[in-house]
């Protein structure tokens, strides 16, 4: 695993951006009990390249900087339910960031502080 962010959620659980290895991870403590994986290296639905960022809500909904693919992606858990991204995929009137996303971290108001 090559951490390249952490943010925590209500519960106190880890979320990690594992840049290397192309996915996120949960874990429930730092000894690492209630390991949880997803996402796999790549740019489809379900896949990251480098993943560089990572927040999650007061909803529990994690949000990934997605570096290499150039896009931001919102899912409502580990299984990826709910997977969104921006840009979307398809729309033409949205159209990628010149630069690459830039980690942030959010408030307790949910708004990200921080991001460029």
């Amino acid at each position: 695993m090559v951490p390249n962010d952490i943010a925590l959620d209500a519960e106190g659980r880890i979320y990690v951006a594992d840049q290397a290895a192309g996915r996120i991870v949960r874990m429930d403590d730092m000894d690492g009990t209630g390991w949880v994986t997803f996402g796999t290296t790549g740019s489809g639905r379900g896949e990251f390249k480098e993943p560089s960022g990572i927040a999650v809500d007061a909803a529990g909904r994690i949000f990934v900087v997605d570096s290499r693919n150039a896009r931001i992606v919102r899912v409502d858990d580990m299984s990826g339910a709910g997977w969104i991204e921006f840009p979307r995929r398809g729309r033409s009137e949205r159209r990628a960031p010149a630069a690459r996303p830039c980690a942030g971290s959010p408030s307790r108001s949910g708004d990200a502080e921080g991001a460029a």
